[in-house]
């Protein structure tokens, strides 16, 4: 793609900070591919589309009631009407927009591939460190090395973890975009499978995913509500902002927050109409993939002979 110019034909600088040279050295390579599709039949499958299911996929699983369903109580514990395939290939597709599906969820995965499982998990760090999810509504959680931005069921939720990929076979630090229930996919011009193939993965992850350096000198500016006086250095300032940071922490049940506290967490305690002067973004485009990528006979024979971590 041609650089951007000007009116007056100057080429304009990339928006954004460049990415810390430790993160763009480790990644080898990027990867976006549907981890999981959630699709609801008009009628329950048959034997023979459930064959069909699993040959064009790594393997499928009828959805689990919730617990408060009213079928539970004459002994069910499926829905045997929504099925979650995993890893589809792309001639899977089409065949369910014949059978008169809906899509209800989907979990769009992002895999930075790394050549050692070190530097995976050093990746998978800093984006935690450094992501801000917008519309955020729910608290952060992280369970066994896996991050969790919002509970299982919340319309928008983004996960992440070190782990080997499921299409290329190598180290990477998986990131997932996890969306639920159909009204949030419409909104994104999801409603039958056919919409995947032709789906812009990273309009998708600009609009759930930011990654942003915070400035804590600033921050501690914008909460006090002082300007700075000329002569002053920035250590006053940020040391104010690690007690203000300590006291919204416990203020919010966090037991104190600080510098090194993740950027969501100080972004949900704090506000991002307060926060918006004290970030600034990193140029992340190059993370991001515009198309998807679609297993094959031999990616699907390796991704369902690994368990299923998450």
């Amino acid at each position: 793609m041609a650089p951007l110019r000007g009116a007056a034909g100057r080429v304009k600088p990339a928006r954004g900070l460049p990415l810390p040279c430790c993160v763009a050295a480790s990644i080898v390579g990027v990867i976006a591919y549907i981890d999981v599709v959630t699709m609801r039949f008009r009628d329950v499958p048959t034997d023979a589309d459930r064959q069909q299911m699993r040959r064009l996929s790594a393997k499928i699983l009828p959805a689990k009631l919730s617990k408060n369903d009213p079928r539970r109580a004459r002994g069910d514990t499926h829905d045997f009407r929504v099925w979650r395939i995993f890893q589809p290939r792309r001639e899977l597709l089409p065949w369910l927009d014949a059978k008169q599906t809906t899509v209800v969820r989907v979990e769009i995965a992002i895999d930075w591939l790394t050549a050692t499982m070190a530097e995976a998990r050093a990746i998978k760090k800093w984006f935690r460190w450094h992501h801000l999810q917008r519309w955020h509504r729910h608290d952060s959680v992280d369970v066994i090395g896996t991050s969790y931005t919002g509970p299982k069921h919340a319309p928008r939720n983004v996960t992440s973890y070190a782990d080997h990929s499921k299409l290329a076979g190598k180290p990477c630090c998986h990131v997932e975009i996890r969306l639920n229930r159909a009204r949030t996919l419409r909104r994104l011009g999801i409603r039958r499978a056919s919409d995947l193939l032709a789906l812009d993965v990273a309009a998708v992850a600009g609009r759930m995913i930011k990654l942003a350096e915070l400035n804590l000198a600033r921050l501690a500016r914008t909460l006090i509500g002082a300007k700075r006086r000329s002569g002053t250095s920035d250590d006053r300032d940020r040391r104010a902002a690690e007690i203000l940071l300590r006291a919204l922490g416990k203020r919010h049940g966090r037991g104190g927050l600080s510098s090194i506290s993740p950027l969501q967490d100080i972004v949900d305690a704090v506000g991002l109409r307060r926060m918006r002067y004290c970030l600034t973004y990193f140029n992340a485009t190059s993370l991001v993939p515009t198309t998807l990528s679609w297993p094959t006979t031999s990616t699907r024979k390796s991704a369902s002979s690994r368990t299923t971590r998450r």
